[in-house]
């Protein structure tokens, strides 16, 4: 077992896998690429769902209680919170707008009003918070793959927004609320939005004539851990019910890497035109980095599997979706219910823990900007 694994949380995990019942859950950010995603997995798994927002959706949620708050309020969040009685927090909500400081406080106001919402609870709910391999920052050669302890030092401010929350979370564990953060890599599959390369070039080929065109892209020399949409929620799924993972930082990857023109390349075969792709070296994305790998042990040792990605089968299934949603609407998310039966291991129909457990006496403790999308996203 690596050192990452060795580490216990100072706050000892409340035994919440049990299957008994259908546990409440909760999830802000529902309406983003991933949590949408998450709540379709959630439901179709049989949890008693509810999606706090800070707007009603543009697209429905179906199965889901939707609850609006603003997030940096927090006497509104924390009586949404008992309104909901969520043994289970998802907590997805945030901006990647490039913005400094805006993004930082506005990621920072939320986590910390949530996490003080959830602790004044009488039986605060887990939270599972999600980070970005973007905390990381640039690694040596030496420093790769990166794990659960490995130093980071982000270049951009998404990435500092990201490591700053999760610093808090893992303090608010230090002092008794229990939280698991998920630093997830590079999910791919239907309905990425245009803040993420592989969604803004989707959009950018779906935009095009017949007869093809030239996609603009930044640097595609990148190598980037991809792991599939339908395995990440999984994942999620299965960390909020672990009985080890409290005050923890899970890598959430594959350990392998792809370069980004490899990608692209798939996309542009996918869609069957007549592409040529001119490089932008000026553009940059949210994460910036050349190299970005993960390490796997920690979620061998929880227990927890994320094959390798069938790329073949995940670019398809964004293109697809990019092709039912309208070429002129820069907003539009693809719903997944419209695509989850041909590509099951991409969106959220992969199986997994059914999120089903005892009550615990004990528990744990806005829109999104769309910034130039690069290789190193």
């Amino acid at each position: 077992m690596s050192k990452d694994c060795q580490a216990r949380s100072v706050t000892q995990d409340r035994d919440v896998a049990t299957p008994h019942a259908p546990v409440p859950a909760l999830i802000t950010g529902a309406s983003g690429f991933i949590g949408r995603a998450l709540a379709q997995h959630l439901h179709a798994n049989g949890a008693v769902l509810t999606c706090l927002l800070r707007r009603p959706p543009a697209v429905p949620l179906p199965g889901a209680q939707l609850l609006c708050a603003d997030f940096s309020d927090e006497p509104q969040l924390q009586a949404q919170l008992h309104r909901a009685a969520p043994e289970i927090v998802f907590h997805l909500a945030g901006s990647t707008a490039p913005v400094y400081p805006q993004t930082f406080d506005t990621e920072l106001r939320a986590t910390e009003a949530l996490l003080r919402a959830a602790a004044a609870m009488e039986r605060p709910p887990r939270i599972v918070l999600i980070g970005s391999a973007a905390e990381y920052g640039p690694l040596t050669t030496a420093a790769l793959p990166a794990g659960e302890h490995t130093p980071c030092a982000p270049v951009t401010p998404y990435g500092a927004a990201k490591l700053s929350q999760t610093r808090m979370a893992l303090a608010a564990a230090a002092a008794g609320v229990p939280v698991v953060v998920a630093r997830l890599f590079n999910i791919i599959g239907p309905g990425m939005g245009p803040h993420l390369a592989m969604g803004r070039f989707a959009r950018a080929l779906a935009a095009l004539p017949s007869t093809g065109g030239v996609l603009r892209t930044g640097h595609l020399g990148a190598l980037r851990d991809v792991v599939a949409l339908g395995d990440a929620v999984r994942v999620l799924s299965e960390l909020a019910v672990h009985p080890h993972v409290v005050g923890r930082v899970v890598p959430v990857c594959t350990g392998h890497a792809v370069r980004m023109d490899e990608l692209v390349q798939m996309l542009i075969d996918a869609c069957g035109m007549d592409v040529q792709v001119e490089i932008e070296h000026a553009q940059r994305g949210v994460s910036s980095v050349d190299v970005m790998l993960g390490d796997t042990s920690c979620l061998q040792a929880l227990g927890i599997a994320v094959p390798r990605v069938d790329l073949g089968a995940c670019i398809e299934a964004l293109w697809t979706a990019q092709r039912l949603d309208s070429p002129a609407s820069a907003s539009a998310v693809a719903d997944a219910n419209a695509v989850a039966p041909a590509f099951a291991g991409c969106v959220a129909s992969a199986p997994g823990a059914r999120l089903k457990m005892q009550p615990t006496d004990a528990g744990i403790h806005a829109r999104r900007s769309a910034p130039t999308a690069a290789a190193g996203d």
